[in-house]
């Protein structure tokens, strides 16, 4: 079966190895009969690649994936992992840039949009299954700020769940270190008064 898989892709077909992500898909291989021995061995179009190609692909790097290949339990888990080879080892981000560089774009650039529908359409929290506890919504620049409620910030950032935020005093002592946190926040609410001892 690999052998003729092989042999239809790269001589038939003639499509060099290193653009096979990008050309084939399950019409192209059931076009050419391929889908009754597939089928016999329960495999979908990626499976058959990846039988005749041993560990040169990952079937998200495909423009097409199989339909549910993000549905459920078994879809979350290789989104996960999905997500985190490409962040920790194909791009390598820094721990510390990972909220700054994981957006809509990222996760499009690196055929991994079918991603976002398992976690909500939000870069954020799927991070925060890769990662969880790590990072912060407001953290990340591009998404997910702007349903934040600024309550919710104030009270992690002042780590005080019972805190009252309608109006906060904030120490002198404390104001340098808390001058950019809140200039940012205030940029995204107009209704919350910072008050000064």
């Amino acid at each position: 079966m690999a052998y003729l898989t092989r042999y239809l892709i790269e001589e038939h077909l003639n499509i060099p190895i290193e653009e096979i992500t990008d050309r084939v898909n399950a019409d192209i291989l059931w076009k050419h009969r391929l889908r009754p021995p597939a089928t016999v061995h329960g495999w979908d179009f990626m499976e058959l690649v990846q039988h005749a190609y041993p560990g040169q692909f990952f079937a998200w790097e495909f423009r097409q994936v199989s339909n549910g290949y993000w549905k459920g339990e078994k879809g979350r888990q290789r989104a996960i992992e999905a997500i985190k080879y490409v962040i920790e080892e194909k791009c390598r981000i820094p721990y510390h840039e990972i909220p700054q560089c994981i957006n809509y774009r990222f996760v499009k650039e690196h055929r991994l949009l079918g991603t976002l529908n398992v976690f909500g359409h939000s870069p954020y929290q799927v991070v925060d299954n890769i990662y969880p506890d790590q990072f912060q919504p407001w953290e990340f620049a591009n998404s997910y700020r702007g349903s934040l409620m600024v309550s919710q910030i104030v009270r992690y950032e002042l780590n005080d769940p019972s805190l009252d935020t309608r109006c906060i005093y904030i120490p002198a002592v404390e104001l340098p270190q808390r001058i950019r946190f809140f200039s940012r926040m205030l940029a995204h609410s107009q209704n919350f008064t910072c008050m000064f001892k």
